[in-house]
């Protein structure tokens, strides 16, 4: 699309060079802004080109190609705005999270004995990390004593528990997170400080999750149509399931190439792995499509200053390979989390791809030496939604038993990835996934609005602020009163902790939605 942009402009720059601009100035145009917008497009052509060069364009994470079902797509918008996807943490014992009570000087006065000390933190378009870090920072702790039960989407509204040692806390300081402090950021809430057990990552039981599909087409052009269809989908998600694929929240987005670094950890390519974290883990612009040639020549220094501020880990694995340490002394600047999360993001990829390729040849076929969970009803045997694959472990890529079909699709996918196959490495022990994913709750309802609309849905920070839905928001059988009205689809949410609600909205819509 740029370059067909580009090849238009040309055309129309070669008329304007020549002096063809008389009917311009005739309509009362504006030369010189004309001017401006030509060159301005020119510059984004050569910066996209650029970045093409740099070898930039590619997406490392590749999106599931495989649905359950066949029927008519849904077509919208997903977190068209980051309002339209709430999620809450769901514990062990089946709470959602809410945000109930701020007051956080009185609770901690009333708290009953403990060591540990449990609240909720929510927060709005924020990423878990940063608000940890403000959080340790307001209180004068180190940030790992901040510990919580997983990550949540930074485009979204989330509410989830976060655990710290209770005498790190103090009276003073709560009263002024309570009151309100000028250094901390409204759009993160703290709040139901209670005594209890530490959090521990996937210590959880799930995620309850609101969802506001946007600009909904109608079917056939009418309301009755779409809502039988959503009706559909409904009921066809809350039978079948949803091939669980690994979302791109794994990888860190579409574009990161968190599943590179993985697989050149398990290579032991270290500077493979280095080149990548410094070169291809940001954005995509005309600056950063020189770093590939700056690392090439190892010139580290030029490197380290091309890189955007916020790059602090890759700044200090930058300053050591300025000092001759090596790749591999480098990659120590990346804490063991790190680390794992790379080569969880190789082998989560790695999962995706055998789904595919396996459902894609065999269908819903299941094998005799497929692995089903326990406590199947034995009168009508295992089907698709009982099966289990593996994982392949973070140390060395292996996998254990398979049947002889399922076993060729990994060794096939770790060869393309130039890993040596499993056969020739002894079997871990490995985390095994359901292939197929249920939801535990569904529940759907549609909407007419009018733009500009910010909320088609509260939750309890809203609440707390004050906020009330805006006009313009009818029930579907009030459409007709409004002028121009857009169709929504409300979605409640619950699935089991690390199965991902967009993966899950995708098999809803049949389609990727327009995000």
């Amino acid at each position: 699309k740029t370059v067909q942009a580009f090849l238009a402009v040309s055309r129309f720059k070669g008329s304007f060079n020549r002096g063809k601009v008389s009917s311009c100035r005739s309509h009362g145009g504006n030369y010189q802004t004309l001017r401006v917008g030509l060159r301005a497009l020119m510059v984004h052509f050569q910066r996209a080109r650029s970045i093409c060069r740099a070898g930039r364009c590619r997406r490392f994470f590749q999106s599931a190609d495989v649905f359950l079902d066949h029927r008519e797509a849904i077509h919208g918008k997903l977190k068209a705005r980051y309002e339209d996807f709430v999620v809450r943490e769901v514990s062990q014992q089946g709470e959602v999270v809410e945000l109930k009570d701020t007051d956080l000087a009185t609770q901690w006065q009333k708290s009953s004995p403990g060591e540990v000390a449990r609240l909720v933190l929510a927060k709005e378009n924020r990423d878990v990390a940063d608000a940890i870090a403000m959080l340790a920072k307001h209180l004068e702790i180190d940030p790992r004593e901040v510990r919580f039960n997983g990550l949540k989407d930074r485009r979204s509204i989330s509410y989830q528990h976060v655990s710290l040692p209770w005498h790190r806390l103090s009276l003073r300081a709560l009263q002024r997170l309570s009151t309100g402090v000028s250094t901390w950021d409204p759009a993160v809430q703290l709040g139901d400080l209670r005594r209890g057990e530490h959090c521990r990552l996937g210590d959880l039981r799930g995620n309850h999750f609101t969802i506001v599909l946007r600009d909904v087409s109608l079917r056939h052009g009418t309301v009755a149509a779409l809502l039988e269809q959503t009706q559909r989908a409904a009921e066809q998600l809350r039978g079948d399931g949803f091939v669980n694929y690994f979302g791109e929240q794994r990888f860190g987005g579409a574009m990161r190439p968190s599943p590179a670094v993985g697989a050149a950890l398990l290579q032991k390519d270290f500077r493979r792995a280095c080149e990548v974290m410094v070169c291809q883990m940001h954005e995509a612009t005309a600056s950063n499509a020189q770093l590939p040639a700056l690392f090439a020549a190892a010139k580290f220094a030029a490197l380290r200053a091309a890189l955007p501020r916020r790059c602090a880990a890759e700044r200090r694995l930058l300053r050591r390979l300025e000092r001759g340490e090596g790749f591999e002394a480098a990659l120590e600047e990346q804490k063991m989390l790190g680390r794992l999360f790379f080569l969880r993001s190789f082998t989560s990829h790695v999962w995706n791809q055998v789904v595919t390729r396996r459902l894609q040849r065999f269908g819903s076929r299941v094998f005799p030496e497929d692995r089903v969970i326990d406590g199947l009803d034995g009168t009508s045997g295992p089907q698709l939604r009982h099966v289990l694959l593996p994982l392949p472990d973070t140390a060395s890529a292996a996998v254990p038993q398979l049947p002889q079909a399922v076993r060729e699709i990994y060794e096939e996918v770790l060869t393309e990835a130039k890993l040596d196959p499993p056969g020739q490495r002894p079997s871990l022990s490995v985390p095994w996934r359901r292939l197929v994913a249920q939801p535990e709750l569904l529940r759907c309802r549609l909407v007419a609005y009018e733009e500009p609309v910010e909320r088609l849905v509260l939750s309890a920070m809203d609440t707390l602020k004050g906020r009330k839905l805006e006009d313009g928001i009818n029930p579907l059988e009030s459409h007709k009163s409004l002028q121009d009205p857009r169709y929504g689809i409300i979605m409640e949410l619950q699935l089991s902790a690390g199965e991902y609600a967009t993966v899950a909205v995708r098999e809803f819509m049949q389609c990727s939605p327009q995000n």
